[in-house]
């Protein structure tokens, strides 16, 4: 499991020690030095999630059968009350209100006839971003992947490392639910193959899973 991100530019390491330097000639309140770190690590991670994005509709995902959306809520749990009436509004999971945010989420497309009555799309895969990869993130995803579950059983779900060249030991050791993890420190080319290898070949687990739980064909599609 090995692809690329891209490399880290000049000024960005300039401004990063620059930021450093400044804090500690008290120049910059060490807050507003937490503050920048933060916020250039989100930029890395939205630059490459819109970097997937754009991969996949423009060379992966055929929209008439599929929906890519960033940062959306997926429910983990689904209350009803003492007359068996659910009590969540199925079309528009919150989060902190039994649903939890994902950073990538590929949905299915359903005939208009049932979009018509129910207005939902299933999700197939979930892909979460991280720059570098902690034990302590492996065992969050591997439970919100595991949480997730309960309410689609047919849902993949894993993690892109942007930052990592190859999958680190603590994975494989604290894992109990990611379908996959996926390192994108390499070459350019290899990147994109494996994404597309990836994609396909989950959205058919999904899709296979799908049928085999709730007894219909799901949508199928080929990478090309």
């Amino acid at each position: 499991m090995r692809a690329i991100q891209p490399q880290t530019r000049a000024a960005d390491k300039k401004q990063a020690l620059y930021n450093l330097f400044a804090a500690y000639i008290r120049t910059m309140p060490l807050e507003q030095l937490l503050d920048s770190v933060e916020v250039s690590n989100s930029m890395r991670e939205f630059e490459f999630i819109g970097e997937v994005v754009q991969l996949l509709q423009e060379q992966q995902i055929p929209p008439e059968q599929y929906v890519v959306r960033m940062n959306t809520n997926l429910y983990y749990q689904i209350i009803a009350d003492n007359y068996l009436n659910i009590t969540a509004d199925l079309k528009n999971p919150k989060r902190g209100d039994y649903a939890f945010q994902t950073d990538l989420c590929i949905f299915l497309k359903k005939e208009k006839s049932i979009l018509q009555k129910q207005d939902i799309l299933p999700p197939k895969i979930v892909f979460e971003f991280k720059e570098k990869l902690t034990s302590h993130d492996v065992i969050t995803y591997s439970n919100k992947a595991r949480r997730h579950k309960r309410i689609y059983p047919y849902l993949r779900y894993g993690i892109i490392c942007y930052g990592l060249w190859s999958i680190p030991k603590r994975f494989f050791i604290h894992n109990k639910a990611l379908d996959f993890c996926l390192a994108t420190a390499e070459d350019p080319k290899f990147r994109l193959e494996m994404l597309r290898k990836l994609i396909e070949e989950e959205l058919e687990i999904s899709n296979m899973l799908e049928s085999t739980i709730f007894g219909h064909k799901a949508g199928h599609h080929t990478v090309t």
